[in-house]
């Protein structure tokens, strides 16, 4: 003869899950069934549950994954290129990092109303204590490394920070090689990351070596010439192989009526003599200004 035998759990009653309760929230046995330590307050346990549905809801929203890709990018361009590091920033699991990888993707994926609610609800939890493995969870609704890594705009952004940390770097490593008097005349301060990232984004930053030594880089900023040479290395031709490319840009930019501009100290002949030797004329000087102004006008 067959038998049917079922093994009930201690303590079970018809309609009542161990897991979870009607409404979705887990119960406080189904926190650590699911892989998460919860709250047993049951206000919070409620709020953990509407607030995993909006981020449901959200996730699926196009406004949501272009926002967490706008998140990604903006951390390669900091890595400079640097997938590893691009990894350690993304994987960040401190409390801050996680709610601004999905706090305003999250917002920008739902309507009004349900940002409205997911306040509210965001409002009962603290993101600390106990709270954090529910917020660390939240990471299953974030796309994975390599699926953004394989995102056509990620490895453009990829060769970007690569390039952008060259020249910040080889710039960088020529200024220090300057006196102090050098510097001075320079005028300008070649380590301002964002000037330098919009000109290699511009494709106005350029750089002359000698064998693997960079010794000559020029960038503009806002079209204002930014020029340094290493010490050793002037009058050799290298700053006007960079200008000569400066202008070469400039005649393909395809901008109607564009300049370059450069300025330089009154006491700076070298910059002056530069400058005029590289087609640039004497424009007028600013009142109170000890500077000496130069333009290059487009040809076209």
């Amino acid at each position: 003869m067959d038998y049917l035998l079922h093994y009930g759990i201690k303590g079970q009653k018809h309609g009542v899950r161990r897991w979870q309760y009607k409404d979705g929230s887990l119960t406080p046995e189904g926190y650590p069934h699911y892989g998460y330590k919860g709250p047993r307050n049951r206000v919070k346990q409620k709020a953990y549950a509407k607030i995993d549905g909006l981020y449901d809801k959200a996730s699926r929203t196009k406004e949501f994954k272009d926002s967490i890709k706008d998140y990604a990018l903006r951390n390669m361009e900091w890595s400079n290129g640097n997938v590893k590091e691009f990894r350690e920033i993304y994987n960040d699991d401190s409390d801050d990092v996680v709610d601004e990888q999905l706090h305003w993707a999250v917002r920008r994926g739902l309507t009004a109303k349900d940002g409205r609610e997911l306040t509210k609800q965001s409002q009962k939890l603290h993101l600390h204590g106990e709270d954090r493995d529910y917020v660390l969870s939240l990471r299953k609704y974030l796309p994975s490394i390599d699926e953004l890594l394989n995102d056509k705009e990620m490895q453009n952004s990829i060769e970007l920070g690569k390039n952008f940390s060259n020249f910040y770097n080889a710039a960088n490593d020529i200024y220090k090689s300057m006196t102090e008097t050098d510097k001075r005349m320079l005028g300008q301060y070649v380590n301002d990351p964002d000037h330098v990232m919009d000109a290699i984004q511009a494709g106005s930053a350029f750089l002359e070596y000698e064998k693997d030594i960079p010794v000559s880089f020029l960038y503009l900023e806002d079209n204002n010439v930014v020029v340094g040479t290493r010490e050793g290395y002037r009058n050799k031709g290298y700053a006007s192989k960079n200008v000569e490319k400066a202008k070469e840009w400039l005649e393909n930019s395809g901008v109607k009526d564009a300049s370059l501009e450069w300025e330089a100290l009154k006491e700076n002949k070298a910059s002056q003599r530069l400058a005029e030797k590289s087609g640039f004329y004497r424009t007028e000087d600013f009142d109170g200004y000890n500077t000496v102004s130069y333009r290059y006008s487009s040809k076209k």
